[in-house]
């Protein structure tokens, strides 16, 4: 079953001019979305909503989540699917599909009437999906891998399947949206191979009304083999028939299974994600690199809870406490340099160490000079744990403190007397 969605249709119509309607939609009238123009001159702009910014009483916002907008004809070529609703689906009502909420990143693929031999990628803030996250390949790399891990194989195929759908539909552009999955694009579940599944494929006429084909039955049979699995449930009588569903699929698939997604087939979707999945997401957290993550846990006291699950990780994190660890005692070292010994200026002290040292003397003249007591490694330890995490992050990073050896004294040559004169001897 398709959905039209007809609100771009709309926009255009009141807003000829990609200037136009820029000004409005980034205004508060217009959902106060973000607008991402290419870097590189090329005519597309991705349109999409930010949490916490966008409004989202104004109608149409959460069909932002990320469009890609053509700004020389002013009409979307691409867009990923819309804002879900959280939580219980609605009852007595025949969804099209019930899916596994897969483990992953979207990224959506398009092609135009204008440049027929072009694919286009992006991911949801960038046109070429050039960027990254947990890895150093970017998504466009990894796409490349996971498709080559499919029946499509390569873009040159997916290319003209996505042509082939444009002409069927007698359209300006088409589209597929995709979960990308792969071994180091880790969120929660660890991936032992790259996949990739399709979501929804569409396209666009000329006027910007979008066609949205959520169901595998209305794709070109080598795309349906990219469909992610759905349940044989199609209807909920009661809550109970909602949550006894839940229960079953996550003790069969165990923690790191996030949960469902329910679509209605007119637009409407659903998710719901699994009590497990989310206190693993939670220890997870959302940090690019292991370090940040460690840092986080370790303020938390969380490091055995988290290492419990990603016990792959141990050897890692033993590693950054032991230079943690190593780099607080050398904290000491620097402060004695400088408060002690005075073997060492606080100003050419090595960046890193200068926060630590700096509370340490604080610490020291409020408190501990009045208890007539020294700066000890224990003090060291509070004051390091009581950073903040960029400031650990930049300890860790810091070479290994060598404290400045002291000048000898040089012992001055000792004063030689003035020789005493003998006196003459007198003849007899």
């Amino acid at each position: 079953m398709s959905v039209v969605l007809n609100h771009f249709e709309s926009l255009r119509e009141r807003y000829p001019t990609w200037a136009e309607l820029k000004v409005f939609l980034t205004s508060p009238e217009g959902g106060a979305l973000r607008v991402i123009e290419s870097e590189s001159g090329e005519p597309y702009a991705i349109i999409r909503y930010v949490k916490g910014e966008s409004r989202f009483n104004v109608p149409g916002t959460g069909l932002f989540r990320s469009v890609a907008w053509d700004t020389v004809n002013n009409r979307p070529v691409c867009m990923a699917p819309a804002k879900a609703n959280e939580g219980s689906p609605p009852l007595n009502v025949n969804f099209v599909s019930i899916q596994d909420f897969l483990d992953g990143v979207m990224i959506q693929a398009f092609v135009t009437a204008e440049e027929p031999t072009v694919l286009r990628i992006r991911s949801r803030t960038k046109m070429g999906a050039n960027n990254g996250f947990y890895s150093s390949k970017t998504f466009n790399e990894m796409f490349v891998e996971c498709l080559a891990a499919t029946p499509v194989r390569t873009t040159d195929t997916l290319l003209m399947h996505l042509r082939e759908t444009m002409s069927e539909m007698n359209a300006t552009s088409a589209f597929a949206s995709f979960v990308l999955q792969h071994p180091e694009h880790r969120i929660v579940e660890k991936l032992h191979s790259p996949d990739l599944n399709i979501v929804h494929v569409g396209t666009v006429n000329a006027t910007g009304a979008v066609v949205l084909c959520e169901h595998s039955s209305e794709w070109l049979p080598p795309l349906r083999r990219l469909q992610i699995p759905s349940y044989p449930v199609k209807m909920f009588h009661t809550d109970e028939d909602i949550q006894s569903l839940m229960r079953r699929t996550a003790v069969q698939n165990g923690f790191r299974w996030q949960g469902l997604v329910f679509k209605d087939g007119v637009g409407g979707r659903w998710r719901m994600r699994s009590p497990g999945y989310m206190l693993l997401r939670t220890l997870r957290g959302a940090e690019a690199g292991p370090v940040d993550r460690f840092l986080r846990l370790r303020r938390e006291g969380k490091v055995t809870d988290y290492l419990k699950h990603y016990s792959d990780e141990r050897k890692e994190f033993w590693v950054y406490e032991t230079n943690l660890r190593q780099r607080t005692e050398d904290a000491l070292m620097a402060y004695v340099a400088v408060h002690k010994a005075h073997t060492l200026k606080f100003a050419a002290l090595p960046v890193e160490y200068k926060p630590v040292v700096h509370l340490l003397h604080v610490e020291y003249l409020n408190n501990l000079r009045a208890q007539k007591e020294t700066v000890k490694l224990s003090h060291v330890i509070r004051v390091v744990n009581s950073l903040k995490e960029f400031e650990q992050r930049r300890l860790l990073s810091a070479q290994a403190f060598q404290a400045p050896v002291a000048e000898p004294l040089v012992a001055e040559p000792p004063v030689a007397e003035p020789p005493v004169a003998e006196p003459p001897v007198t003849e007899a």
